[in-house]
């Protein structure tokens, strides 16, 4: 769902703004990608996204590298993954990051132990400045410095 919105924003803003933007989702399995791929195209937004499916480690890199070639830096990053890999796929995405782009990781307070790692790298490498909003599980809010 969150995808369907996220491009339906990038349509909208790109439509007004005349710039192109695109939203870029994971997926490791095969049969949630198809749904996934169905559910944008109902939606009529999947012009404005697209799904790699596979292991984000692989599929992930060559995307960004594309995107850099096209000097499009990354602006929004919605981390909403299997907890063991938030760390790794922000470490991927750090380097693409435009200054003042936003990451936002949910489930950070209800899973504070599991989110160590991440979230010293956002509060404390000096990358970022981040904030925590409490509720439904906490999420944690960080900006690209």
């Amino acid at each position: 769902m969150s995808t369907i919105y996220l491009a339906a924003a990038v349509r909208d803003v790109g439509i007004d703004a005349g710039e192109d933007g695109l939203v870029i989702g994971t997926e490791h399995e095969p049969g949630k990608v198809k749904i996934a791929e169905k559910n944008l195209a109902d939606a009529g937004v999947d012009e404005h996204a697209e799904i790699l499916a596979g292991d984000l480690l692989e599929t992930l890199p060559p995307r960004l590298a594309a995107l850099a070639d096209l000097d499009r830096p990354v602006d929004f990053v919605l981390m909403d993954i299997w907890i063991p890999m938030a760390l790794p796929a922000l470490e991927l995405l750090i380097p693409h990051l435009r200054p003042g782009a936003l990451v936002a990781c949910d489930n950070v307070v209800s899973a504070a132990s599991d989110y160590a790692g991440y979230l010293d790298r956002v509060r404390n490498s000096g990358d970022f400045v981040s904030v925590t909003v409490p509720g439904q599980g906490g999420t944690e809010i960080s900006m690209k410095v």
